[in-house]
């Protein structure tokens, strides 16, 4: 039982911590096992916290701070003008339509200050550090799962029926679980566009004459044409 509880303490320090259940697996499995999923688990939870890249704000007291847009930009038009050699740098973008009047606009870009992080990533750690105490209570129970077919038709499920549109990775993931549960439960809405994309081009790929049509005409839309299949 020694090296589960490690592995607990260990997902503890990242924001995570085993249910009762999830240990009682695993301390029916060799320390061989136990270290594997450690590994495994232990990867998978920090990229979910996000510890894999060093997310660097824009401005470094974000989210207060958060200067007005128009007073932002006249700030670093004054930081610019201010200096001769940053002065030198300010470029305009000269636009004409056709047979219309010559607009002149600022080139924000040649700002100094505008577009680049003005400060590093340890500054925003020490700008932030007063936070971390009241996020240290936050931990999320990792449970033990069900068998695996089961938890693939389920993530199927939860993706194809995402509100929100999905990142390039899960569409990605979507296609594969598609193709994999095409003869399983399908969801009753698919309520992204996008998402529904994914799932027809995998039920095309696989022979099926008969997209997937009943999110869009649950939800009011209605296609300017639709061939027979």
């Amino acid at each position: 039982m020694a090296r589960p509880r490690q592995f607990d303490v260990v997902l503890m320090s990242a924001g995570f911590k085993c249910s009762r259940a999830l240990l009682e697996y695993l301390s029916g499995l060799d320390s061989a096992a136990v270290i594997d999923v450690a590994v495994r688990v232990l990867a998978t939870v920090r990229r979910l916290a996000g510890d894999h890249v060093q997310h660097n704000a824009y401005f470094r007291d974000f989210p207060s701070g958060v200067p007005d847009t128009v007073e932002f930009w006249a700030g670093c038009l004054r930081d610019a003008l201010l200096d001769p050699a940053a002065a030198g740098q300010v470029q305009g973008i000269v636009v004409q339509a056709a047979g219309g009047p010559v607009i002149r606009m600022l080139n924000l870009l040649s700002l100094r200050s505008y577009g680049r992080y003005q400060h590093t990533y340890q500054d925003l750690l020490a700008a932030h550090e007063e936070l971390v105490p009241a996020a240290g209570d936050r931990v999320t129970v990792l449970h033990l799962g069900a068998a695996l077919e089961e938890e693939v038709q389920s993530l199927y499920l939860d993706l194809a029926g995402s509100r929100v549109p999905l990142n390039q990775a899960d569409r990605g993931s979507l296609g594969l679980l598609a193709a994999h549960c095409a003869a399983g439960p399908q969801p009753e809405t698919i309520p992204v566009r996008e998402n529904q994309a994914v799932i027809n081009r995998v039920r095309l790929a696989r022979g099926s004459r008969r997209p997937w049509t009943r999110s869009l005409m649950s939800c009011g839309w209605r296609a300017p044409c639709r061939t027979a299949m």
